[in-house]
């Protein structure tokens, strides 16, 4: 279960939820808008903040875990070994077939790709 691509996600998924909580932060104290006044001046105030710190916690980690996976070189074999990459988890399966696609394409075509403009066509046209 501890392979390079789950602690990848780990460690990006706790960053971004850091820099989403401490977004929620700095918008309170500079009083963004009046959402630190709206907070502070409701009853429940725990229920808007924890909202608050929900919400941007969330949306800053998926961020950063999918710039994480997104920012993996394709020509690169991964670090955690073949065996995790073929056995691995379903993210690590897809991330395979879109490796495989990608080189399908690379080639000219792709299965479920669009074809090539005929401009690219032309320049991949084999030399006479």
């Amino acid at each position: 279960m501890r392979n390079g691509l789950t602690i990848l996600l780990i460690r990006h998924g706790c960053a971004g939820a850091a820099a989403g909580w401490l977004t929620v932060g700095l918008l309170l104290w500079t009083d963004t808008a009046g959402i630190g006044l709206l907070v502070a001046a409701s009853d429940l105030w725990p229920i808007p903040l924890i909202m608050l710190l929900w919400s941007f916690g969330v949306t800053f980690a998926s961020l950063a875990m999918g710039a994480a996976v997104m920012s993996i070189d394709r020509r690169a074999e991964p670090r955690w070994g073949a065996r995790e990459w073929r056995c691995g988890s379903a993210l690590a399966s897809s991330l395979r077939c879109w490796r495989s696609l990608s080189r399908a394409g690379e080639a000219g075509t792709a299965i479920g790709a669009m074809p090539l403009d005929g401009q690219r066509l032309k320049e991949r046209a084999p030399k006479e």
